[in-house]
């Protein structure tokens, strides 16, 4: 029951982390910048994405990776002279299933404590 529960666990905190990502991914989509030049670094939001891989005994692990490109290059609105912008490589839609796959993920897990808990208690029912 307790590696249930750890895993469990592990499945939490990586849907949490990866809600949270997303969310800072969205608040800052409207974020300009000017575009670099050939050679310059990028000076806007840089978007990450949380990524998860299996570890032992059971669980996961979350970590977060940029996303590559950063920016795309749009062109400055509202004034047909102005120079091309960078604006965050955030993808709305792809945020949006983010935030829902994360958070049936965390209730998911969250069951599974549940479980695991009602089980230990019935065992120790059963035991006493």
């Amino acid at each position: 029951m307790v590696d249930a529960i750890a895993t469990a666990t592990s499945g939490l905190q990586a849907a949490s982390q990866r809600v949270a990502q997303s969310a800072q991914n969205v608040a800052n989509v409207n974020n300009r910048a000017p575009l670099p030049a050939e050679g310059e670094a990028y000076q806007g939001y840089e978007p990450g994405r949380i990524t998860t891989s299996s570890q032992e005994p059971g669980g996961v692990r979350a970590q977060s990776e940029p996303v590559r490109p950063a920016y795309r290059p749009t062109p400055a609105l509202g004034d047909p002279g102005a120079e091309a912008e960078a604006r965050p490589n955030v993808n709305l839609a792809e945020e949006a299933v983010t935030q829902m796959t994360a958070s049936h993920a965390y209730e998911a897990n969250a069951r599974v404590i549940e479980t695991a808990n009602e089980m230990t208690g019935t065992l120790l029912n059963t035991l006493g």
